[in-house]
Parts: C-alpha cells; sequence; structure tokens
C-alpha cells in the first residue's frame, strides 16, 4: 500500500507541476552563512562549511539522549503502577471498581498527560531549537531533521510501552515460571518489591497486554481527537467571548463619558452641531472594509495553522495499523473512523481556531515521507516480534509435534509450562522477519516508483520549461535592449528582465549617455547576448540529463516488467 502511495504522490506532483522544487526557491530565513555562486543553476546559493555545523550536531545529539532518558524514566513509571493495579486490585473480585479506576483513568491519564501531549511537547521544543543551532541553508533541510527528531519521539512513544510489556515483562514471568523462580523476588528499582504473588502467570499477562493494547488505540484515538480538534475550539470561543465582554464594557464606558461630555458642552453654551462641524473627521469606513479589518485583527492573535500534528498522528496510527492488527484485528477500522471524523471536524478547526491558511505549493509531504517509509519496515519486526514472544500465534507452527506420544514433542513442548520453548520461537521470529523483509525488498525493487507513462510526462516538461526559459530570456533581452541598444527594465509586453540578465546588460556606468552604434552599446548587448548563450547552454545540458535519466529510467522499467 505504501508503495503504490508513493508512485500516486509522484504522479500528483507530475501533473500539478510542484516536482521541480528545490532548495533555492525555499531559503531559510534563519540561516547565518554567506553567498557563494552556484555553477550548476547560475546566480548565488547559501553556504555554510560542514565543520562548523559538527558542534551543534553534537550538541543535538546529546539533547536528544537526554530526552530519551527522560522518555524512558516516564515509560517506566507508568509500566511500574501498571503492574502494581494488577497486582493489587485483580486479585480480588471485590475491588473490581479500584481495578478499572485505576487501569483506565488514572494509568490513562498519567500516559497522556506525562507522556502523550507533556514530553512531546517539551522534546517538539528541544528538536526546533537544536535544529535552528544547526543553521540549516534551506527550510527544506531544516524541516527534514526537525521531522526526523519528532518522528525519533512519535516512533519510541508509540511502541516503548508494547515494548517493554511484550519483550521485557512477559518473558520475564515466563523465565520465572519455567525455572521455578519466586517473582516476589524481584525488586523494581525506585518501588521496590511490585509482585504480591505467583498466581499471575504469562498467559495472564499476555491477555492483559492485549487488553491495554485495545484501551491504549482508543483512549489515544479519542484523546487525540479532543486535543487538536475540540479543545482549541472551545480554548478560541471562550477566549473571544471573554474579549468581547470587556471590550463592550469598555465601549460602554467610553460612551457613557461622550454622553456626559455633551451635557457638559451644552450647559456651557456651546452648540454641539458647530463643534462637530468644524471637527474635519474622516468618513467612517464602509461596512465591507470594517467587516474586512475587523477579520484581519481577529485573526491576528490567533496560532498559525501547522501541519505537524496531522502528519504525527498519521505516522503514528499507521504504524499501529500496520503493528497491532495482529493483536486487534479492528485497529484499522477504528483509525479509519477516527480520521473520517477529524476529517469533517478539522475543517471548523481551522477556519475557527487558527490563522488562515497561507497556502504553499510543495512536491510532496516532505521528510514525513520517509518517516512514514521507515515505520512500515520497522513494523515487521514488532508484528513478528508480538506473534512469537508477546503472544502464543507462532504455537501454531508446532502444532504437529503437541501430542506428548510425538517424536519431537519434547524437543519443541515444554510439559511444566504447556507451551513452545521460548528458543523455537526465536527461531520462529527470526525466519519471519527474514521472510517478510525479504518479500517487502522483492516489491520496492518490482514495483518502480513512476511508470513509464509518468517518465515521460516528467521529460517533457523538463524539455518544455527549458525551452520555455530560452525563449524568454530572449525575448527579454531583445526587448530591453531596444532599437537604441539602451537597457530597458521591462519590455512592451510587461514582462521584467530577469536579475543576471539585467546586470549583464547594465554593465556600463548609467550616468553616461552613449549614442546609437557606440562601443558601450555593442558591448551591453554583447553582454547580454553572452548570458542568453549561457542561457541556451544550461537549457541544453538539462534536456540532456533528462534525456538520459529518462532512457535509464524506461529500460530499467521494462527490464522489470519483463
Amino acid at each position: 500500500v505504501y508503495v503504490f502511495w508513493r508512485r500516486r504522490a509522484r504522479e500528483l506532483a507530475l501533473l500539478w507541476d510542484v516536482s521541480s522544487f528545490d532548495d533555492v526557491e525555499d531559503i531559510n530565513p534563519n540561516f547565518k552563512g554567506f553567498m557563494v555562486p552556484d555553477k550548476v543553476r547560475g546566480g548565488h546559493k547559501p553556504y555554510v562549511p560542514a565543520v562548523s555545523r559538527v558542534p551543534a550536531l553534537l550538541h543535538t545529539a546529546l539533547q536528544m539522549l537526554i530526552q530519551m532518558v527522560i522518555l524512558v524514566i516516564l515509560e517506566y513509571c507508568v509500566y511500574s503502577h501498571w503492574v502494581w493495579l494488577h497486582e493489587e486490585f485483580d486479585l480480588d473480585d471485590t475491588q473490581q471498581f479500584e481495578y478499572f479506576f485505576h487501569s483506565y483513568i488514572v494509568n490513562a491519564l498519567l500516559y497522556i498527560v506525562l507522556i502523550m501531549y507533556g514530553q512531546y511537547v517539551l522534546w517538539s521544543i528541544v528538536a526546533h531549537w537544536c535544529t535552528r543551532l544547526e543553521n540549516w541553508e534551506s527550510r527544506r533541510k531544516f524541516d527534514r531533521n526537525y521531522v526526523a527528531y519528532v518522528f525519533a519521539f512519535i516512533w519510541l512513544d508509540g511502541y516503548m510501552w508494547s515494548l517493554i510489556i511484550g519483550f521485557v515483562h512477559i518473558p520475564l514471568v515466563e523465565w520465572f515460571q519455567s525455572n521455578q523462580g519466586d517473582l516476589r523476588e524481584v525488586v523494581f528499582p525506585l518501588w521496590g518489591n511490585l509482585f504480591r504473588t505467583n498466581a499471575h502467570d504469562a498467559d495472564y499477562w499476555m491477555a492483559r497486554h492485549d487488553s491495554t493494547i485495545i484501551a491504549m488505540l482508543s483512549v489515544n484515538q479519542i484523546a487525540g481527537l479532543v486535543a487538536e480538534n475540540v479543545a482549541p475550539v472551545i480554548a478560541v470561543l471562550f477566549v473571544r467571548r471573554f474579549y468581547l465582554r470587556s471590550h463592550t464594557q469598555t465601549d460602554a464606558t467610553d460612551a457613557a463619558s461622550g454622553v456626559g461630555a455633551q451635557v457638559a458642552s451644552a450647559t456651557n453654551g456651546v452648540d454641539a452641531s458647530q463643534t462637530a462641524a468644524k471637527t474635519l473627521a474622516p468618513p467612517p469606513p464602509s461596512e465591507d472594509v470594517d467587516a474586512i479589518a475587523k477579520q484581519a485583527i481577529d485573526e491576528w492573535w490567533l496560532w498559525e495553522f501547522s501541519t505537524q500534528d496531522d502528519y504525527f498522528d498519521t505516522a503514528l496510527f499507521i504504524g499501529y495499523i500496520a503493528t497491532y492488527t495482529v493483536i486487534w484485528p479492528l485497529t484499522s477500522l477504528m483509525s479509519w473512523v477516527n480520521n473520517h471524523i477529524e476529517l469533517r471536524t478539522d475543517l471548523i478547526k481551522i477556519n475557527r481556531a487558527w490563522r488562515r491558511c497561507v497556502p504553499r505549493r510543495a512536491a510532496g509531504i516532505g521528510s514525513w515521507q520517509p518517516a512514514l517509509g521507515f515505520s512500515i519496515v520497522a513494523s515487521v519486526i514488532l508484528v513478528t516480534g508480538f506473534a512469537t514472544i508477546s503472544t502464543r500465534h507462532s504455537e501454531v507452527f508446532f502444532r504437529f509435534a503437541e501430542n506428548p506420544v510425538h517424536p519431537l514433542h519434547d524437543e519443541f513442548w515444554n510439559d511444566e509450562t504447556g507451551h513452545v520453548y521460548m528458543a523455537y520461537r526465536v527461531l520462529v521470529l527470526v525466519t519471519w522477519e527474514h521472510l517478510l523483509a525479504i518479500i517487502i525488498l522483492l516489491i520496492y525493487f518490482f514495483v518502480p516508483p513512476l511508470t513509464e507513462r509518468q517518465l515521460e510526462t516528467r521529460h517533457l516538461k523538463i524539455k518544455h520549461r527549458a525551452a520555455a526559459e530560452r525563449r524568454e530570456v530572449e525575448r527579454t533581452l531583445a526587448a530591453a535592449t531596444g532599437k537604441q541598444g539602451t537597457p530597458r527594465a521591462k519590455s512592451p509586453g510587461g514582462s521584467v528582465l530577469p536579475t543576471v540578465a539585467l546586470r549583464a546588460v547594465t554593465s556600463r556606468p548609467p550616468a553616461t549617455v552613449h549614442p546609437q552604434g557606440s562601443d558601450s552599446g555593442i558591448s551591453a548587448v554583447g553582454a547580454g547576448s553572452d548570458y542568453v548563450q549561457s542561457t541556451r547552454r544550461q537549457s541544453d545540458a538539462k534536456i540532456a540529463r533528462s534525456d538520459r535519466t529518462y532512457s535509464k529510467g524506461v529500460h530499467r522499467h521494462r527490464d522489470k516488467m519483463d
């Protein structure tokens, strides 16, 4: 699905003519460096030595390590509370209310407040600060690193809970159960002994892990919808009502003071009409202008809209669908329902709670696309791990030897626990993961990112754009030089001469006037001709590169199809 979605995204980028956007068109406004000549595209480009960025990258690595330590500590605290509530309340049927209260309210609030939002906000602020210190030349590079740092939190936060329970807690309990150990002797740092009895075996914790995953997915969907679409709208409505109430009281006070001033002036014998006639006040604005001004002022104090939270949800829940479907088959259905509700409430959120969006063309979703690809690939290890370590699904491969009379029964099955040995489940994990990885690599290899038709479309667009640039430069240069050889900034049609061409043509001193046919006029035209020749060479080089790319792409595509 991801491969075909990527192909569709590139097809839309070609059809909408945004596939040629690059770093030069979007320079980072916070960049601190100098400009150097660009020998490939012409003009100048921002530049900073790569060595000067090493201290900033080391600082980023240190900050990310600190944030990961904080995240692990918070996850460990929530996990310890989860173990404590099961050991404290799930052994007695009379304490079911306390169990559900701590499990679905207290533990969920700890995760949402401390990790899902608290740590996420802190991590985002630190990631933005570190990326800004790295001093990237273009906004695309800045977004690439910032998205990578934020996605690291999304991935660790989204799966660390399951990694602790599924790959640490359950194997630990199963190991103690197999070796006749006492779980009450296990000491948790900061909390001491959390296991009260040995009554809860590995199957019990597997079932609780599954129910916790279902609850986590449900709570995450609801909490994300409320935090992103409901809370901002309610906050803005509350602030607006408070703002209007305070300004209404201020206007009433001003009106009362104005009436008092009129009464005082009438008492002193001053004619109000004469006073108004002497005042040269401007006419009040029309209703349309007044409404536009009020809307502009009203939107000025709103937050600037960002798509980061939407991409956050997309990356998180695509990974959930690819990973947790093996535990809860309704994961994809619930995400589909939540996304449709959020899609329809986004319109209200954007129009009422955020500043009006400024549309900007882009070649795709940027650095979030490789993040989604990594999430899909990493889900292979997680799925196989949950199916073999955290659940009993992998035992289906050993059902042939489940009967005690089978000669291989003692080799695979542990009679004390009634389940397959952990070593063989790990062997299934490694084998299964490698097979899925090979299948994914084959899909990436045999499904090209662009079809032959899309390659042809891109090739024709590049040739058409290069030819159009050449014609525009020649036409503008001819219009700028004119019949007298004197350069003009605009052609009769209104097209503006490019900066480089205008600089080449107007290389002579502007204060000196030369007659027609003089050497300076000839040198100006010659400089413009040199620029035209340079533009022709650049366009020819673009077309040649496009021809080679198109030829290689078509041959590669046909070879894969054959």
